[in-house]
């Protein structure tokens, strides 16, 4: 059953329409994701969640509660922002304590806890410091303490990592993953970045202009996009403007295609991920590209080559070795296209 549910919830500003009829059935326990581009929606329908503003139309219920109409502090939610939001002349131990003095929990046990969950999110010894005295990432785990240790129904995350660094990133959100299993608390997250969302999440929400426009497993959203909005959001693709031949063949200039589904005859646009290129010397009879190297990128343990085929360029993501370092560019390359990993767009 669900344990947050919206209800055509919608939002607009000055006759801008921020946030368009969005339905949506959160599980309890579930870490969802409200993923896309600035001004889709996703702050502000979060922000209707946590009683922050209110919704024009709609229903929002928690744990089969309608808290539509309640205020922020009656709704028994957790939030962290982008900006920590700590108060500045409180040591970090207070900052987390506050929520549960203004529960009127005795002091005692308020410390108890607070103490606990700062010391489970490695402060230990960090406890009487204030902000200042802090860095960017200890701040936002003093921000995630406070958030949890009332207790919430429901926590909310808008975009809590992106002013931290990357390996910082990195390492919080694997702790929050952790937490968030062991607790059960039914997770809202905010953010537009891609990896962040496929890294955490249960279910992704990608939003475009106020709307829903794929709900679906990380793995379901990245391999099989709804739309070309969510191909170009979620990764890279390479789109080609093909025409279908027959129902399972494609031609691409003097390259044939085999498809492993159907497709009306007529052009077609098809889309395939970078890593899913491979590059090969063997004479395939079909489903192979062959161009000109225009460009080698190393990105750690992968390296990118753009490549000319037809007047369009492709991006193939190769694991890294001494045999794709040595690739000159300008230098002919072939390379095999699996006809699974053929995703079709209208």
């Amino acid at each position: 059953m669900a344990y947050v549910e919206l209800k055509q919830l919608s939002k607009s500003y000055k006759n801008q329409h921020i946030v368009k009829g969005v339905t949506l059935s959160i599980n309890k326990g579930e870490f969802l994701t409200l993923l896309g581009p600035s001004g889709c929606g996703k702050t502000t329908t979060l922000r209707m969640i946590a009683g922050l503003e209110d919704a024009d139309a709609g229903e929002i219920w928690i744990a089969g509660k309608n808290v539509t109409t309640l205020s922020a502090n009656e709704r028994k939610i957790g939030m962290v922002f982008q900006s920590y939001a700590l108060f500045p002349n409180m040591t970090a131990l207070n900052n987390v304590m506050f929520g549960l003095r203004m529960q009127k929990v005795d002091k005692a046990t308020a410390r108890e806890r607070s103490i606990n969950l700062l010391h489970r999110l490695g402060l230990e010894g960090q406890e009487n410091k204030l902000p200042n005295q802090l860095s960017g990432g200890q701040q936002q785990r003093v921000a995630l303490a406070r958030a949890l240790v009332v207790e919430p129904e429901v926590l909310l995350l808008d975009e809590p990592f992106s002013a931290l660094d990357a390996k910082i990133r990195e390492s919080l959100r694997d702790l929050l993953k952790e937490l968030q299993r062991d607790l059960g608390i039914t997770t809202i997250f905010v953010t537009h970045d891609q990896d962040e969302a496929l890294a955490l999440s249960d279910r992704i929400a990608v939003m475009e202009k106020g709307e829903i426009v794929q709900l679906d497993k990380p793995a379901k959203i990245y391999s099989q996009p709804a739309s070309r909005f969510v191909a170009e959001f979620v990764g890279t693709f390479n789109f080609i403007d093909a025409y279908a031949v027959e129902s399972r063949k494609i031609k691409f200039g003097k390259f044939i295609l085999e498809s492993a589904e159907d497709v009306r005859i007529g052009p077609v646009t098809i889309g395939i991920r970078p890593e899913s290129l491979k590059m090969t010397s063997d004479n395939y009879s079909s489903n192979f590209l062959e161009g000109r190297l225009t460009g080698i990128s190393l990105r750690g343990n992968v390296v990118r080559l753009k490549c000319d085929v037809e007047s369009k360029e492709f991006i193939i993501d190769v694991l890294n070795d001494e045999d794709t370092l040595e690739l000159k560019i300008g230098e002919s390359i072939r390379f095999y296209v699996n006809k699974e990993a053929l995703v079709f767009f209208s």
